[in-house]
C-alpha cells in the first residue's frame, strides 16, 4: 500500500508539470510577437550570463593552475638547470630539455639521468587542464645506422618516449598529451657547430594556455 502511494505521488506530479507546461505554451502563443520577442531576449540574456559567467570562472582557474605551475617550476629551477630551460609568454609555458642529457645518440630510450629531472616536471603538469604539445628535434645530420632511418623517426620517437614517462609511470592522463616530430626542420641554431647541433637536439614541452 505504502509503494503505491508513492507510485501516485510521482504520477500526480508528472501530470501537473505536463499540465503545467501545455498551459504556458498555450499562453506563449497567445502572446503579441513583441511581448514573445520580449520574453526570448529575457530568457536568452540569463542563459548567457550564467555561460559567460561560467566560462570566466575557468578561466580564472586556468591562470591559477598555470601560475602554480610556472611557481613550483621556478621553485625547482636550481635542480631543473641541468635538464631544462623554462620560458613563459602570452601563449604557452615552454621547458626545453636538451637530448644529450635525455637520450643517447641516436636513441630514444630514456636515460636513467633524465628520470629526476623529467618527474619534477611531471609533478608540476599534474594538476593542469591544458593540453601539452611535446615536441621532439635534432640536428642535420643523417642517421647512418640503428633503429631509424631518418631524423623525423627518432624526434618522433624521443617525443613519444617522454610521454610514456609522464602517462604510464606518473599517471598523468594521456589525452592531454600532443605528441610532434620535426627532425631537423626547426632548430634554434644554424647546425654549423658541434654546440649549436647538440643545442639543436632537444625536446619541447609546451604547456598551450
Amino acid at each position: 500500500m505504502q509503494q503505491s502511494s508513492i507510485w501516485l505521488t510521482i504520477y500526480a506530479d508528472i501530470i501537473t508539470n505536463l499540465t503545467l507546461f501545455f498551459l504556458m505554451s498555450y499562453a506563449f502563443t497567445r502572446m503579441s510577437d513583441t511581448k514573445r520577442a520580449d520574453i526570448q531576449s529575457s530568457l536568452t540574456s540569463i542563459v548567457s550570463k550564467d555561460a559567460a559567467t561560467s566560462e570566466r570562472a575557468k578561466r580564472i582557474l586556468k591562470q591559477i593552475q598555470e601560475q602554480e605551475a610556472v611557481t613550483k617550476l621556478d621553485s625547482d629551477k636550481t635542480n631543473l638547470d641541468k635538464y631544462a630551460k623554462l620560458e613563459i609568454n602570452d601563449k604557452m609555458i615552454r621547458i626545453l630539455l636538451t637530448a644529450p642529457v635525455l637520450f643517447d645518440t641516436g636513441g630514444a630510450e630514456l636515460q636513467k639521468e633524465a628520470i629526476e629531472g623529467l618527474g619534477q616536471i611531471a609533478n608540476s603538469l599534474k594538476s593542469l587542464p591544458n593540453k601539452v604539445v611535446v615536441e621532439g628535434h635534432t640536428d642535420n645530420i643523417p642517421i647512418q645506422r640503428g633503429k631509424y632511418t631518418t631524423n623525423w623517426e627518432l624526434s618522433i620517437a624521443r617525443a613519444v618516449s617522454v610521454i610514456d614517462y609522464f602517462t604510464k609511470v606518473k599517471g598523468l592522463s594521456s589525452d592531454k598529451f600532443i605528441v610532434a616530430g620535426y627532425g631537423e626542420f626547426r632548430p634554434l641554431y644554424p647546425n654549423d657547430t658541434p654546440e649549436n647541433r647538440a643545442q639543436n637536439r632537444r625536446i619541447e614541452i609546451n604547456v598551450m594556455k
